[in-house]
């Protein structure tokens, strides 16, 4: 609510609110819901001007595992640029050991050298070592942010552990090449390959040494992107385990695609696919092959991926190499690679229905599941007949109307209304269907979209659970009144108001209340909103109501809370029998 009077221009209501909310933290014993509230007030403070009283909120609470206010207050700041103001709370959560909290909060925005050495020191504190490490590669990542390029290299140097070096000196070469030091972002994205090798986590870094090779190419250092590739190509090789050994070729094939070094690139993806082809234990292959498939496709050697792709044991990840291979020869424009691909998903289908025969005892269908994954490439592919088909095929309830679901996004995405229209028939879990015509009513013109908002409706309302049915039919009345049918979203917020009671968790009675309400706000009538609202205060967890709270005028919100406020007041002791004698 306060946010809202924030947003309308009622800056001193809105302290006004946040105060009285602040002042109910005591009636509150439910931790979860009391650190809520708290960085809800801390952040509305800010958000209205009040950095001051903010601070004095963060600085009365009481830190804990669920409740970081000091992070909160940074958080708040950074969000709105005062990067000025969060240096103090920041040396506060320092001082009060919200390291993790705050030092992520503060990577949003810029930290001066003095917060930086402070944080550092305050490291050393943290018993545990991992988390040690991880706090650190944030510090690190923040220091980068906040142009301090030296000290966040030799913070991110520091770290002891070999993955979370890697991972923060990484970080530091993207920062170094945003600030136009490609040379120096080539030696540090160095050490992070090196780094890397250690636990074989090379391949994890593909963004950052694409970042670095493209700001090396387009300032014209192609020698020293080529030296850079060349010696990640030589680091990855020198990892011991050889599905991460593959995994890192193929992120080093990648780049030097995009460095012009095609020919260099063959040869690292060739070789990825020469060792995936080594490695005896089906599942270790399963994972290189996968990887093989993507470094081949990258250099253009599709027939070469489709050999790898039907190679793969595991009928999922087969799907998933060849979904690789299919989408790679459309973009290429390849008909007839498409089809052939086409063919390996029909292989990874029938590969995965004689796996299911062969189980004496059936636990998993992995064909169901193996269709949910390439519907939507057959769609991509030109094939929506065919998506349908596998769809159809799908038997297990749990996957059934997913798969129908990614048909309908995927048809939907095409532009093949008149297909979606067929496909949708075939999902049963209502709440599915209801999304899903929502989905249609957002690409189709306003008579089409009204048709399939009334056909939602109709779904919506066969739901067996009462709250999935109220949920549903809100988010219904929600686009009618986006649409301008106010009159026709206040019918079916009736049919939620006459259902919505009857939901028996007290919190998801309280949710669906104040969203039924904001949708009655939508459509016109805020009058009718209020009853809701009362019904929502008086579960006693108005946090929950928020949505309808925050739309309703702001006197009306301020009566409601008053009323809350004295609903949650402990009720006076009983008078004391008198005494006789």
């Amino acid at each position: 609510m306060g946010a809202a009077l924030v947003r309308a221009g009622h800056r001193d209501e809105a302290v006004e609110v946040f105060d009285r909310a602040v002042e109910l933290l005591g009636h509150i014993t439910d931790p979860h819901v009391r650190a809520q509230l708290e960085e809800s007030a801390i952040a509305g403070l800010v958000a209205a001007g009040r950095h001051d009283r903010a601070f004095e909120v963060a600085d009365g609470a009481a830190a804990g595992v669920l409740r970081k206010p000091w992070a909160a207050l940074i958080g708040a700041l950074v969000a709105i640029g005062r990067h000025d103001l969060a240096v103090e709370p920041f040396r506060s959560a320092v001082d009060r050991m919200e390291w993790h909290d705050a030092v992520k909060a503060m990577s949003g925005g810029r930290i001066d050298p003095e917060c930086h050495d402070r944080a550092l020191a305050s490291t050393h504190h943290i018993p545990e070592h991992h988390l040690r490490n991880e706090v650190t590669a944030e510090l690190a990542a923040a220091a980068a942010g906040s142009g301090l390029l030296d000290r966040a290299v030799s913070t991110a140097r520091s770290i002891t552990e070999p993955h979370a070096r890697s991972r923060a000196l990484a970080a530091v070469a993207e920062a170094l090449t945003d600030a136009g030091l490609p040379d120096q972002a080539t030696a540090v994205l160095g050490e992070a390959v090196a780094s890397g090798q250690a636990d074989g986590e090379v391949h994890r870094y593909g963004p950052a040494l694409a970042a670095v090779t493209d700001a090396l190419v387009g300032a014209g250092r192609h020698d020293r992107a080529t030296a850079l590739l060349t010696g990640a190509s030589v680091t990855a090789e020198g990892i011991g385990a050889p599905v991460q050994r593959v995994e890192a070729l193929a992120v080093v094939a990648g780049a030097l695609v995009r460095a012009g070094r095609r020919d260099q690139a063959v040869t690292v993806a060739d070789r990825a696919a020469a060792l995936a082809g080594d490695i005896t234990d089906f599942s270790s292959y399963d994972r290189a092959a996968e990887a093989a498939v993507r470094a081949l496709v990258g250099v253009d050697l599709h027939d070469r991926a489709a050999s790898t792709a039907r190679t793969v044991t595991d009928p999922g990840r087969r799907a998933q190499a060849w979904v690789v291979v299919v989408r790679a020869a459309v973009r290429a424009g390849f008909p007839g690679r498409v089809a052939r691909a086409l063919d390996g998903v029909e292989s990874a289908l029938d590969h995965a229905a004689e796996a299911d025969r062969q189980q004496s005892v059936p636990r998993f269908r992995r064909r169901d599941h193996v269709a949910a994954t390439v519907v939507e490439t057959f769609a991509a592919a030109g094939r929506p007949g065919r998506a349908v088909e596998v769809a159809g095929s799908v038997t297990d309830p749990a996957v059934r109307d997913r798969t129908w679901a990614a048909v309908v996004t995927a048809l939907t995405g095409a532009g093949l209304h008149d297909q979606v229209t067929k496909v949708i028939g075939t999902i049963e879990d209502a709440n599915l269907l209801t999304r899903a015509w929502l989905a249609v009513a957002g690409t189709r013109s306003h008579d089409e979209a009204l048709r399939a908002l009334r056909s939602a409706e109709a779904v919506a309302g066969t739901a067996t659970e009462v709250h999935d049915r109220v949920d549903a039919l809100t988010a219904v009345a929600r686009a009618l009144a986006d649409r301008g049918r106010r009159d026709e979203a206040a019918r079916v917020l009736g049919r939620v108001a006459a259902e919505v009671g009857s939901i028996t968790g007290v919190h998801r009675r309280a949710r669906a209340l104040g969203t039924a309400a904001e949708a009655l706000v939508r459509a016109g009538d805020r009058e009718g909103a209020v009853p809701l609202l009362v019904s929502a205060l008086r579960t006693g967890h108005w946090l929950d109501a928020l949505p309808g709270l925050c739309a309703v005028s702001v006197g009306t919100a301020a009566d409601l809370f008053v009323e809350y406020d004295a609903l949650m007041r402990p009720p006076p002791p009983a008078p004391a029998n008198p005494v006789t004698t």
